[in-house]
């Protein structure tokens, strides 16, 4: 029979407490790690940070003859803005959208024409804007007294605003009593932010 040489020994003795040593470093690497983010924004309950995403999330203090609201977004976070996030107008005033950074925007009513929920005063003029990049502002004239929910081109990252005309009976808007079912969560989660601000703004 022939012995193991010394050196065969201490190479099998050192691959044996090399393989108990990953074998108890193992369980401690798997329960430390975290899956790596998703490389796109995808529609997901948690959304955007809602705080970064509605700058202006607070009712003014008085309605405005005319705003201008920019629309924009930080690619690197995947937040997507209107600012301010809240508006509050008088009747006949002209709300402007305009762009605050490089990426493509669009300003767009909730109404079926625009293959929306209605969200806003059932005999009002809807509104598309064109998607616009780089530079261009939107304006429409807001006439009939309402809540009007706002859709951005980032709508599943809650891109979303709310505009009030007036100051209408709250519950009787179809902005403030939809269900938000049809929305992607993200948009859901930021009206129901938006429309907390203007129900405590109105009281």
């Amino acid at each position: 029979m022939t012995r193991p040489t010394r050196r065969a020994l201490l190479a099998a003795a050192g691959a044996a407490l090399f393989a108990g040593c990953e074998s108890e470093r193992e369980p401690t690497i798997s329960s430390t790690r975290s899956p790596a983010p998703a490389p796109t924004y995808t529609e997901t309950p948690e959304g955007p940070s809602l705080t970064a995403s509605l700058p202006g999330a607070s009712l003014p203090s008085a309605p405005a003859s005319e705003r201008t609201v920019t629309m924009g977004c930080d690619n690197e976070d995947k937040v997507y803005f209107f600012s301010p996030a809240l508006v509050w107008v008088e009747p006949g005033a002209t709300i402007r959208w305009g762009l605050a950074s490089q990426c493509r925007q669009q300003s767009l009513a909730y109404h079926p024409d625009n293959d929306r929920p209605l969200r806003m005063p059932a005999d009002a003029e809807p509104w598309a804007s064109p998607v616009m990049q780089g530079s261009g502002t939107f304006s429409h004239e807001l006439t009939v007294p309402g809540v009007y929910d706002v859709a951005g081109l980032f709508e599943d990252a809650g891109q979303v605003s709310t505009v009030v005309v007036g100051r209408p009976t709250l519950a009787d808007e179809p902005a403030m009593t939809d269900d938000g079912s049809a929305l992607p969560a993200p948009a859901r989660e930021s009206f129901e932010t938006l429309h907390r601000a203007l129900r405590a703004g109105f009281e």
